[in-house]
């Protein structure tokens, strides 16, 4: 199964472990002007995932079965998205190259893609409309 991800960052762009990507073109564009996230350039990449961690819109249960994780045992103040952020290397310890989390924005749930392999992807610029 091939995907195409968009993400929109900077210049010189961070495109490898760790880096959070959109299957939703028109969710990713919305980070064109965002402050403090994405960029002023819109990037897409087609994958092929190998194997992909489904977390949802509530990830602790499948953290709990998968890695024996409790929500509790991480700062209250953390959101989920910087938590699962944080977790990475331990998520890809467990054969994952990606873990895709729902994220309830103003135009509804999205879902965002957590690149989690070691290797930089090889992503292009999108032309924006």
């Amino acid at each position: 199964m091939s995907i195409t991800l968009y993400r929109a960052h900077r210049e010189a762009p961070w495109l490898g472990h760790r880096s959070w990507w959109a299957a939703d073109r028109e969710h990713a564009h919305r980070y064109l002007t965002m402050l403090g996230f994405g960029g002023p350039i819109l990037y897409r990449v087609k994958v092929e995932p190998r194997s992909v961690l489904r977390l949802g819109a509530q990830p602790w249960p499948v953290l709990a079965d998968e890695f024996g994780l409790d929500r509790a045992d991480y700062s209250a103040g953390e959101s989920d998205h910087a938590l699962i952020g944080a977790l990475s290397r331990l998520l890809a310890s467990g054969g994952y190259d990606w873990a895709v989390l729902a994220v309830e924005h103003p135009s509804g749930w999205h879902d965002e893609w957590l690149y989690l392999d070691e290797a930089t992807l090889a992503a292009e610029p999108d032309p924006i409309p």
